[in-house]
């Protein structure tokens, strides 16, 4: 299980985000301005950290760079915002790491986090799923991605 930090500005948009990561199994810290974020990345060590380019307080990119030069611990960095070319640029010059414009889909985001977190531990974990879930009739194993209904298939 990797903590992972979100600093996102959007309210909806970030408890989207932590519930969709942890139920992939990650424990996930939100912060809505890069001071919050970098004060909860000081105290909590993220694995991972999930930013939004155009903060309050101060800009992603920035944010990005503060967190270099005070050592944070965080592996790889991630940022998210519709820009245009040269501010991607920025983006990964300081995350060094990846970038995705928003609207992004929710799958290619969490497929994204993965593929940074596998590349940051050399490829030596393998994503953790969700134990399996039943409501009722219906039992959830996201393991197997298979959906049964009263022990059907479905």
């Amino acid at each position: 299980m990797t903590r992972i930090l979100i600093i996102e500005d959007n309210r909806n948009l970030a408890t989207g985000l932590r519930n969709n990561l942890e139920i992939e199994g990650h424990e996930v810290d939100v912060a809505s301005d890069g001071l919050n974020g970098l004060s909860l990345a000081r105290s909590r060590a993220p694995g991972l950290i999930v930013l939004d380019l155009m903060l309050p307080a101060w800009m992603a990119i920035a944010c990005c760079a503060r967190f270099a030069r005070t050592g944070s611990t965080h592996r790889s960095s991630f940022s998210a915002r519709a820009a245009k070319k040269p501010t991607r640029s920025s983006a990964f010059n300081s995350a060094r790491n990846d970038y995705v414009a928003k609207p992004f889909g929710l799958l290619e985001l969490l497929a994204r986090v993965e593929a940074l977190l596998r590349r940051a531990s050399g490829g030596r974990t393998k994503p953790k799923l969700a134990a399996p879930v039943t409501f009722g009739r219906v039992h959830v194993d996201p393991g197997t991605h298979m959906v049964t209904l009263s022990g059907e298939g479905q």
